[in-house]
């Protein structure tokens, strides 16, 4: 029980730590930590316009993901 004890708090550990990032990178403009991610990216903070981060569910619905278009976009690619 342990493990899976364990293992739990992890993964919820790192869903919480994936809003964090996202609240950040929504934040970029003050942010340096998102200003420092996105050159690492290879962005330039100073020319980007824009950047929306979301935080992608754990759990999709098949009707979700083909109104969603990721997979056309993924297909092409």
């Amino acid at each position: 029980m342990y493990d899976f004890e364990f293992g739990s708090r992890t993964a919820k550990g790192g869903f919480a730590n994936e809003k964090a990032v996202c609240e950040k990178f929504n934040n970029w403009k003050n942010d340096e930590d998102a200003k420092l991610w996105l050159k690492i990216m290879g962005y330039d903070p100073d020319k980007i316009d824009y950047v929306k981060a979301i935080q992608i569910p754990t759990r999709i619905k098949k009707e979700d993901i083909k109104n969603s278009g990721l997979v056309k976009k993924i297909m092409r690619n």
